[in-house]
Formats: structure tokens, C-alpha cells, sequence
């Protein structure tokens, strides 16, 4: 009678053996030509070609230095030309800018000028007011104050072949007809002044044509002269 265990334990080792077997044919297939001692030493024997992983490392470290220092001196050189043309353009902004503060320097001087003698005129206008106003009141002192009114007052230019010693005459325009009329009678019959007023005489401002028209008149005016006939002109015109 067989026995059933011994038989499947049989079973078992071939089994194993069987699978050890393929698994070593599977090791030298694996291991390649060049496991065995002779095999390892005509390998040896064959040259290495290819560059080493040093060399490689040398040769891409040398590149990337040249291409970084070619970099590096674009970017110097475009640097350069930034930094040049940025210096040159500072340059013309300092100088327009010096040449703006000196302007403003001189406007502001001239500025000052102007104020000083926009100062000094309204000090001469002032006082030039107060003169023509107590020449008038000295002429005409019946006359309301608020009725001495004057539209302007200006010197008028002077003849070229006048000397420089005499006086311009000015021009005083007073705001209501009637108040000039009064004051032109006044300075015609009054004598006592105050010392002030003693070197100022009031004249009519006749126009152009009235002028003409009294040069025309200049033979007849002979004639009532020569005649003992008194005249006296008008003051209006």
C-alpha cells in the first residue's frame, strides 16, 4: 500500500528543483557576457570613447562661465551707455534748472523794483492829491469839499528847445465844469496866496483850434491895442 504523504513530499522537491534550476538559468542570462573571469578581462581591453562624467562636469562648467561672462559684459556695456545717457540728461536738466532759478531770480528782483516804485508813485499821487486839493481850496474856498473833484492830473511833455530849468506844465482836469470855471475866475482877481501856492499859475487848457483861431485873431487884437480898447478872452474852449 503506498503511502500518500511520502508521495505529495516527492511531488514537492521536484517542484522545487525545477524552479531552482530556471531561476539560476535566469541569473547567468542575466549576469551577461562579461561575468566570468575571462570574459571581464577582454572587456577590459575595450577603449572608453566617451567622455567621463568629470569631463562632462569641466565641460558644462566652462560653458556656462563663458556664456555668463558674455552675458555679463552685454549687460556691462548696455550699463554703460544706460548710465551715459542718463548722466548726460541729468546734466541738461541741472542747467535748465540754473538757468530757470536765475530767471526767477531776476524776476523777482524786477518784481521788487516794480513794487518800490508802484510804492513810490502812490506816495507822489497822494501827496499830489492833498496839493491840489488845498490849491483849490485856496483859490475857491467857498466850495464844498465833496465838490473838489478831479478826473486826473499829469505833467504834459515839454518843448525840445525849452532848457532843462524850467518846469513842465500839468494837466489837472477837474470832474465838474462849473467848479473849473470858478476856480480860473478866482485865480484871476485873487492875489494873496499862501506861500505854497505863490509860484503856481492857473491857465485855461485851450485845445488846437481854439489856439489857431486866437493866432488868427492876432491882427484884430493889435488893432483894439493900438486903440486903447480893453479885451478879455473867454475861458472856455
Amino acid at each position: 500500500m503506498s503511502n500518500p504523504k511520502g508521495k505529495k513530499n516527492a511531488q514537492k522537491n521536484e517542484k522545487l528543483n525545477f524552479f531552482t534550476q530556471k531561476n539560476a538559468s535566469n541569473s547567468e542570462a542575466e549576469r551577461g557576457p562579461y561575468q566570468d573571469g575571462a570574459d571581464e578581462q577582454t572587456a577590459g581591453n575595450i577603449p572608453n570613447t566617451g567622455p567621463s562624467y568629470e569631463g562632462q562636469e569641466n565641460m558644462t562648467k566652462t560653458y556656462l562661465d563663458e556664456a555668463m561672462n558674455t552675458m555679463a559684459d552685454k549687460l556691462i556695456k548696455t550699463w554703460q551707455s544706460s548710465i551715459g545717457q542718463l548722466r548726460k540728461e541729468i546734466q541738461d536738466i541741472g542747467s535748465r534748472t540754473t538757468h530757470v532759478e536765475n530767471k526767477l531770480s531776476e524776476y523777482v528782483t524786477g518784481h521788487n523794483d516794480m513794487a518800490n516804485h508802484v510804492a513810490t508813485l502812490e506816495q507822489k499821487i497822494e501827496i499830489m492829491e492833498a496839493y491840489v486839493q488845498g490849491l483849490l481850496r485856496a483859490y475857491a474856498p467857498d466850495i464844498p469839499t465833496d465838490m473838489l473833484l478831479v478826473d486826473r492830473v499829469h505833467r504834459v511833455p515839454k518843448p525840445r528847445n525849452l532848457p532843462d530849468s524850467i518846469l513842465r506844465d500839468v494837466l489837472l482836469r477837474a470832474h465838474y465844469f462849473h467848479i473849473k470855471e470858478a476856480v480860473l475866475r478866482a485865480s484871476r482877481n485873487r492875489t494873496e496866496l499862501h506861500e505854497t501856492y505863490t509860484t503856481v499859475k492857473i491857465l485855461a487848457d485851450l485845445s488846437t483850434a481854439t489856439l489857431k483861431r486866437r493866432r488868427d485873431f492876432h491882427p484884430v487884437k493889435e488893432e483894439l491895442r493900438c486903440a486903447g480898447i480893453r479885451y478879455r478872452w473867454g475861458t472856455a474852449g
